[in-house]
């Protein structure tokens, strides 16, 4: 195979139009192809070390204890039937409990996203710079007037399919949303074990005990804090939605340290 590829590009004769316009297609149709079987591969070590189950799909009972051990709601129910409150409040915990959960899944759902984008663009860049330095040094053996016309069409191509996905890579900012979406779920992770610790031990973080009123106003202070935007594009659009959301809460700075303790300002 590298031996017909070598004296293809080393032959005099060069591709017609219609030869041309095949090799392009041939070399984005394997592109595609690389770009699916990445994907998929990437698929499988985001559901290997991350698996977050679909809230949405949860059913209120099961026999199953594997189901039972993924169905954070069956957990959650159990747990609220046995806590002492007014059946007015059990639902709000409930409601709150569930966008939780709802949340927990968006961000893992946006990082999983970005990582499979992520590694693909890896995978898609070393391939397309192999070809562009392949197809390079043909030309720069033969020269562009005498090298067959096919390597360069090779470089051309390769060359774009390089500079594309490096542009989404750069312009999507995937890394930059890996760390911010990462960061979120894992706040969104401790706080959901926190509120199941406090309907277990009626006791807030800090060991002091807290009335159910008391924790649903501190719930949904964090759950409004918490409120960012999962996929950071323009860094002035991100600044103008932290103050929006600011202005909204209007806590009170002493109010806010005392009462909430979580994350960095970038995530609230």
């Amino acid at each position: 195979m590298y031996k017909y590829l070598v004296n293809s590009l080393t032959e005099n004769k060069n591709p017609t139009f219609l030869g041309h316009v095949l090799l392009s297609l041939a070399l984005i149709i394997s592109f595609c192809f690389c770009d699916l079987v990445a994907s998929e591969s990437g698929k499988r070590k985001q559901v290997r070390w991350m698996n977050v189950p679909d809230p949405r799909t949860f059913t209120q009972k099961s026999n199953d204890a594997q189901n039972f051990s993924e169905n954070s709601y069956v957990i959650f129910d159990s747990i609220l039937a046995e806590y002492n409150a007014e059946p007015a409040q059990k639902q709000v915990l409930r409601q709150y409990y569930s966008e939780i959960l709802i949340r927990k899944y968006v961000h893992a759902n946006i990082l999983g996203y970005c990582f499979i984008r992520s590694y693909v663009t890896i995978i898609i860049i070393t391939l397309g710079a192999f070809l562009m330095f392949f197809s390079a040094f043909f030309i720069s053996r033969e020269g562009w007037d005498k090298v067959n016309n096919a390597a360069i069409n090779i470089f051309m191509v390769s060359t774009g399919i390089v500079f594309v996905y490096g542009s989404l890579m750069i312009g999507l900012k995937y890394e930059e949303n890996i760390q911010k979406n990462g960061d979120i779920f894992i706040q969104y992770v401790n706080f959901s074990n926190e509120f199941l610790g406090f309907l277990v031990t009626n006791t807030s973080r800090d060991g002091q005990e807290t009335s159910t009123e008391d924790f649903i106003i501190y719930t949904d202070l964090v759950l409004q804090q918490l409120s960012g935007i999962g996929i950071n594009l323009d860094p002035k659009e991100v600044l103008r939605y932290q103050q929006n959301v600011n202005s909204t809460l209007n806590v009170p700075s002493g109010e806010q340290n005392n009462s909430v303790d979580t994350g960095s300002e970038e995530d609230k």
